[in-house]
Parts: structure tokens; C-alpha cells; sequence
């Protein structure tokens, strides 16, 4: 069975969709140590897969210097991952 975790980098958008709760401006970005300490208590969870999903508001407005590192970290420290972004758009 597939372990799904969801990651919001940020609750930073810039739609403005009526229907939407994130779309906060100028919203903090997550701490790259937030990854971290996830993929530590992901640890019992080796033998499963993991399905990340990066959510947000607009999770790519996290910017590149996040997703350069959490990405290898997630790679490297999980066997088997699965990652997915949920964009605007």
C-alpha cells in the first residue's frame, strides 16, 4: 500500500480563485528543514511506497532553491517515491 504525504511550501498564490483557500500573498515558504524532518519520521515507512504530492497555494512559487534541495533529499532518503506537484493552471 502507497503512503501519500502532502508538502505545502507555501500557501503563496497569485489566482486569486474565488473558490480557494490559498491564496494568501507573500506567504512564507516552508524550511527546507521541514523535508528533512519529515523524511526522518518517514523512516518506518521504507518498505512501503511514498507518494509525495506538492500542494499549495502555487507550489511552485517555493522557488528553485527549494525544490534543488528537498527533491535529492527526497530521492535519496526514500526507496521508492513517487512525486507529484498540484499546480495552478
Amino acid at each position: 500500500m502507497t503512503f501519500h504525504i502532502m508538502i505545502i511550501p507555501t500557501l503563496s498564490c497569485p489566482s486569486k480563485c474565488s473558490y480557494c483557500w490559498g491564496s494568501e500573498e507573500n506567504a512564507e515558504i516552508m524550511k527546507i528543514d521541514v523535508v528533512k524532518n519529515t523524511l526522518k519520521w518517514l523512516e518506518n515507512f521504507r518498505d512501503e511506497p511514498v507518494h509525495f504530492t506538492f500542494h499549495g497555494g502555487e507550489p511552485l512559487l517555493a522557488g528553485y532553491e527549494f525544490y534543488k534541495e528537498s527533491l535529492p533529499l527526497i530521492k535519496n532518503n526514500i526507496g521508492c517515491a513517487i512525486i507529484n506537484f498540484s499546480v495552478d493552471g
